[in-house]
């Protein structure tokens, strides 16, 4: 059976049975819906009351016999909508037989660098992770500290540096560009580390500062257990070259670093 897009669909609240609102507008009895997932809500600002309305992803016995009514509302579910509206659960199969010769390395441990060296862990890749500053968990006694004028700046763990990125001190809001690409692969990870289902078709999906520093070590262990290396509180101060190819780091501890490709996600004030 091919999944149907249902869109604009009145919406009253989390208790209201939507199973007859959709059976209306497909055309079809109740009992001929066999699957039912709400992918997004939001608020039609063009009344002055308030008007929700929903999108649904939805599976009946006779698609074809709904599609050919041409109801403007309803069309087939597209392999962009599965990243689109968070319902790609990509998993550790993704790629077999992962070359053992690549090895990737992540620069800077914000959201950038943590969902790429996720989705290279789970792809098989060994990920080498480098974050200047600190693990959450530290970082936030240090910033602390900071605030109330205990101990002096930390240049390398602070509110735009350490695991998380500057998103640890914010607010968490997380509907800019949501909708882009494969952003449903993103949605559906922070919802596995603790983030609220809600986030999934919320418009205005927001995470919160304190869930975002609770999502964060359920982040980290995961990566640990697909094998990442994970180094803190060290800095990649310049790029090995060979034959003008970039094939590893070197790191302020005085290391050096073979693997590539080598990706930079260092935010926007890590400049040096």
């Amino acid at each position: 059976m091919i999944p149907l897009l249902v869109a604009n669909v009145p919406w009253c609240d989390e208790t209201e049975d939507p199973l007859p609102v959709l059976a209306h507008i497909l055309g079809v009895r109740v009992d001929e819906l066999s699957e039912l997932v709400l992918i997004k809500k939001s608020l039609d600002a063009r009344h002055k009351k308030q008007n929700w309305r929903a999108i649904y992803r939805v599976t009946v016995f006779d698609e074809e016999k709904v599609l050919g009514r041409s109801i403007p509302s309803v069309r087939a579910w597209t392999p962009r909508d599965e990243g689109r509206y968070g319902l790609d659960v990509r998993g550790p199969d993704l790629v077999e037989n992962w070359p053992e010769n690549i090895r990737p390395i992540v620069i800077g441990a914000g959201p950038a660098g943590l969902f790429a060296a996720l989705y290279l862990a789970e792809a098989g890749a060994k990920v080498r992770l480098i974050e200047r500053g600190e693990p959450v968990e530290k970082r936030i006694r240090t910033v602390s500290a900071f605030w109330r004028k205990k101990t002096t700046l930390n240049e390398n763990s602070n509110l735009v540096f350490g695991e998380g990125g500057a998103g640890t001190f914010s607010d968490g809001k997380i509907y800019t560009r949501r909708r882009d690409g494969e952003l449903g692969y993103i949605f559906r990870r922070l919802v596995d580390f603790g983030a609220p289902s809600s986030i999934l078709h919320e418009a205005w999906a927001h995470l919160g500062t304190d869930k975002v520093r609770k999502i964060l070590p359920v982040f980290r262990a995961r990566l640990l257990e697909l094998g990442v290396e994970a180094i803190y509180e060290t800095t990649v101060t310049a790029f090995l070259r060979e034959d003008d190819q970039c094939v590893g780091v070197e790191l302020s501890d005085g290391r050096s670093l073979n693997g590539a490709p080598v990706l930079v996600a260092a935010g926007h004030s890590a400049r040096d």
